[in-house]
């Protein structure tokens, strides 16, 4: 049976002040200054005298294999430290081998759990030229999280309400693929609000120069609004 229920996984630390996010990833979580860096500034900016830690692990190319196999990934999550762990698959990985990525999704996950960590998983976003790819993301993914009983961050789905609301609002690089500085706003935005279950909206905090105060308002309501709009538990039970 499936669960669906939309997160409040850090409400109570968010109320009673430090929590510990550590994300484990690649060049999508790392790129332009990096979600962790962000995510701890942009928290700051809507919870003012309140702080939260931060930490990313992360490799050009790393998949979830690649982190399973990394000492030092097992080693910082079976520290307890974390109040959450972030996971992100390679970006193709879920449509190209998803079989892969559930077996070690499996093994990252229950590690998390018998750490006392709560693990979660960042749903990537489908290539600029390519948005059928979503569909793909999205399944594996959930599927993926479910493995474990944790939940997804639908940045990817973030994506597709942005370009579809706001076209003129452009979120990748030059590669199609990679985000640039708006859609890694929007992917913070977008996780402030799935972590804490609280509204970007009206935070000051931007986390490249170049966001207008228009974009600024308009990448946090998407993000709001994705979370709002959407299951976010994992699905596994059925067949891959």
């Amino acid at each position: 049976m499936k669960v669906w229920f939309i997160p409040a996984v850090l409400a109570a630390a968010a109320a009673a002040g430090p929590a510990g996010v550590l994300f484990v990833g690649n060049s999508y979580t790392f790129a332009n200054g990096g979600l962790a860096l962000h995510l701890r500034a942009f928290y700051a900016s809507a919870n003012p005298g309140i702080s939260i830690e931060t930490a990313e692990i992360t490799a050009g190319g790393a998949t979830l294999a690649n982190h399973w196999n990394n000492p030092a990934v097992q080693e910082a999550i079976s520290s307890g430290e974390w109040d959450t762990v972030v996971f992100q698959e390679q970006s193709t990985r879920p449509v190209t081998d998803p079989l892969l990525m559930y077996t070690y999704a499996d093994s990252l996950g229950d590690l998390a759990v018998v750490s006392g960590t709560a693990p979660a998983f960042l749903m990537t976003w489908s290539r600029r030229n390519d948005p059928e790819m979503l569909v793909d993301l999205d399944a594996a993914y959930r599927y993926a999280a479910g493995l474990s009983g944790a939940l997804v961050a639908p940045a990817g789905q973030a994506f597709r309400r942005s370009e579809l609301e706001n076209p003129d609002i452009l979120l990748y690089e030059a590669d199609d693929s990679h985000p640039d500085p708006r859609g890694t706003y929007l992917t913070v935005c977008l996780l402030y609000a799935f972590l804490w279950d609280s509204s970007p909206v009206g935070a000051e905090y931007v986390s490249d120069p170049s966001i207008s105060p228009n974009e600024r308002i308009a990448l946090q309501e998407t993000a709001w609004r994705t979370l709002g709009s959407l299951a976010v538990a994992g699905s596994a039970g059925g067949s891959p």
